[in-house]
């Protein structure tokens, strides 16, 4: 693993409005030379992805476009605005790590602080788990990929089917576009991810992107020691935005068990860039038995 010790650690955070406009007339904006922070966590169901994010020295204009009433609960299902984050370096370039609503944000004062720190949180396909849909009728019947493929589409993600050919036969879903996404996943005992702005499709304790394994070690940014948990084995990495969750890595270490093949069922990022007073830049997976992870991994 070469050594990026010395190289400038970058943030991009891509904002866009469902409605209006910032200052500059565009309803986009990026964000990448202000100081600031995101923390991401990949779950499997009945979760969803999320993230928090603050940055410092935001435009009071843009802070107003983007702030959001949490008091008002009729606001809840009406259009949201978007975040994407980006992290990377000048050797690497920038990865996409989060694509998701935002479901809460708005400006921080402090008496002696100078500028705004602007807060932000994030979930991956909340308009498409919140937002009711028309019942869908099977009869017959028809592949489950194609059906799980529909309901992505109307929740505005799009779709990837890893392996799973089983068919649904005369049943009815009810609920948003993801509730009915995972009830059909379930009908045929398979695993169903949200992740970003993509479902993935997979047999029941798949693996995802079969053929992709990350070897993680002390020489490849394997940071202090494996534990071991009743959630499985943890470790924390020098930041790596290839992780993906329900992929599997191999880990190499001294300390007894840990050794081994493992699937990742929660994947946590924590990342700044442009504070001095904040140097994270760190991934943390929590791994399990890949035969196993689809009870433990929370998939139902």
């Amino acid at each position: 693993m070469p050594n990026t010790s010395f190289i400038r650690r970058k943030m991009q955070v891509h904002l866009t409005l469902r409605a209006g406009t910032f200052a500059d007339g565009s309803n986009s904006k990026i964000i990448s030379d202000l100081a600031m922070s995101a923390s991401v966590e990949k779950l499997g169901p009945p979760d969803f992805g999320k993230c928090s994010v603050s940055i410092k020295g935001m435009a009071l204009d843009d802070a107003q476009q983007l702030t959001t009433l949490a008091f008002n609960p009729l606001n809840a299902y009406t259009a949201r605005n978007y975040v994407n984050i980006f992290a990377g370096d000048d050797l690497s370039g920038f990865s996409q790590i989060f694509a998701g609503t935002i479901t809460s944000a708005g400006a921080e004062f402090a008496d002696g602080q100078p500028g705004v720190n602007f807060k932000l949180e994030g979930q991956i396909g909340f308009m498409g788990s919140v937002t009711p849909a028309s019942p869908n009728a099977i009869n017959g019947t028809q592949p489950a990929a194609s059906f799980i493929e529909k309901q992505a589409l109307a929740a505005g993600m799009t779709f990837e089917n890893q392996g799973v050919s089983a068919t649904l036969s005369n049943c009815i879903f009810n609920g948003s576009a993801i509730q009915q996404a995972r009830q059909a996943a379930n009908m045929v005992d398979a695993e169903l991810i949200t992740d970003d702005d993509k479902m993935i499709l997979l047999p029941r304790n798949g693996v995802r992107d079969k053929g992709q394994m990350f070897l993680i070690n002390k020489d490849s940014g394997l940071l202090g020691y494996p534990k071991i948990t009743q959630s499985g084995v943890e470790i924390k990495t020098i930041f790596n935005p290839a992780y993906r969750f329900a992929q599997c890595f191999e880990l190499q270490s001294i300390v007894p068990k840990t050794s081994g093949i493992w699937r990742i069922v929660k994947l946590t990022h924590k990342i700044s860039a442009n504070d001095p007073k904040d140097g994270s830049w760190e991934s943390s997976l929590t791994g399990y038995y890949p035969h196993m992870s689809g009870a433990v991994g929370k998939f139902i």
